[in-house]
């Protein structure tokens, strides 16, 4: 793979499918839900969201990268149950940021990561859409070169990795609500 051409002593990829087989040696670090987020000045403008079902009737925005799937696949968390979303975005982009702002500006429902919207979450700014369902997620691991000849420092800095990065993450918090 490309990344085991490069020159490193650690590297930190996000993905949101299985990484190629490669001779490094990867260590998952977290798994970040994707949720559903709008903002109040768009959700007091729409019919109310209390299914899957009711999305296809709004405004939803999308990344507009070539990988993209034409519909959301939601999950929920408690039943396992699958929902199957239409997307033909009001809006794509291949910025998250840019997504983002527009959910947070009131152009619609966006599906993001907890690390990009968790703090906008809690601020009020965005409101998480349907808590109970997920909407995919991104990977974050570690990669080595091999097991072999890994400086002390290296080992060190992922140990410290393993340990602290998910409490890294903004998830949001509010009340009923506790993602870890």
């Amino acid at each position: 793979s490309e990344l085991a051409n490069r020159m490193s002593d650690l590297l930190i990829v996000a993905h949101d499918r299985e990484l190629a087989a490669s001779s490094m040696i990867q260590r998952r670090l977290l798994i970040e839900p994707h949720v559903l987020v709008a903002s109040s000045d768009y959700l007091g403008e729409t019919r109310p969201i209390d299914t899957p079902g009711d999305l296809a009737s709004h405004q939803l925005l999308g990344l507009g990268e070539a990988s993209a799937k034409p519909q959301w696949e939601v999950v929920h968390e408690r039943t396992g149950e699958h929902a199957l979303v239409p997307l033909t975005p009001q809006i794509a982009t291949s910025d998250i940021f840019a997504l983002t702002a527009a959910a947070r500006a009131g152009a619609g429902v966006a599906v993001l990561p907890v690390s990009v919207c968790g703090e906008d979450i809690r601020a009020e700014r965005l409101t998480h859409l349907l808590p109970e369902w997920t909407a995919g997620a991104t990977t974050i691991s570690a990669l080595l070169p091999s097991r072999q000849g890994v400086l002390p420092t290296v080992r060190a800095l992922l140990n410290h990795c393993v340990e602290h990065f998910p409490a890294a993450v903004p998830w949001p918090t509010y009340p009923g609500k506790n993602h870890r």
